[in-house]
């Protein structure tokens, strides 16, 4: 964001920043007053703090994401350097790589599910903690499909990427648009296919416990195949 975004006023006579001053006023009466005695303290407050939002492209959404971390945890009024912390908090890139690959997952993949005595696949809504990575997510490509530790430093440069970048927020998937959300029913052929896979799979696990390897390898080989009728269809 441009430092005009902050100083510009707006139609209640008020800046961005106008705001930000007085929120810090009604959170902390008489600490934060006595900080700004001479005009001349305030404006040269506006133009610090203005100047790093611009530089560091601080959203507003962030700033807000700042107030609520200073009354949670900020009895007295942060300097600079903390409330610029404050507004990003760290993430854990581990964690928002396994976020990237369910979200991606529920985006990308139907699940199937029983409706009206039909077998059908139905898209879910992926949610997003943060839209950066998202486009990480994105930039990964196929590779996000891959063992984490052979792309931990692929992932880390991506999302640094996505975070200093463009705040453009998470597309709609399209398979949730009004077209493409009617749910799809199998044909026969693929319904049965999909019931005997099904069937195998209660079998093998019945049979034997879920951790013998080559009945694992069985149960992957049968989804795999569910999933590209499903895929198919």
């Amino acid at each position: 964001m441009k430092i005009e975004n902050w100083l510009s006023v707006r139609d209640d006579g008020l800046s961005a920043m106008d705001r930000l001053f007085n929120r810090f006023d009604g959170m902390y009466p008489s600490l934060w007053a006595k900080n700004f005695a001479l005009q001349k303290n305030i404006d040269n407050w506006v133009e610090a703090w203005a100047e790093a939002f611009a530089e560091d492209g601080i959203t507003f959404d962030e700033v807000m994401d700042g107030i609520r971390a200073c009354r949670k945890s900020h009895q007295f009024p942060p300097t600079l350097p903390e409330f610029l912390q404050l507004c990003r908090a760290p993430i854990d890139y581990d964690k928002a790589f396994f976020e990237a690959v369910i979200q991606m997952g529920i985006r990308r993949r139907p699940s199937v599910k029983v409706v009206d005595g039909e077998v059908v696949q139905e898209f879910g809504k992926d949610t997003w903690s943060n839209p950066a990575i998202y486009w990480a997510a994105v930039a990964m490509g196929k590779d996000l499909d891959l063992v984490y530790r052979d792309v931990r430093s692929r992932w880390h440069y991506e999302l640094d990427r996505a975070i200093k970048g463009d705040k453009k927020p998470v597309p709609q998937s399209t398979n949730l648009l009004p077209e493409k959300s009617v749910n799809k029913v199998l044909s026969e052929e693929e319904k049965t296919n999909v019931e005997n896979i099904f069937k195998n799979l209660h079998s093998m696990f019945d049979e034997k416990p879920v951790s013998a390897p080559k009945e694992n390898s069985k149960a992957v080989d049968a989804l795999e195949k569910a999933r590209k009728i499903l895929n198919n269809n």
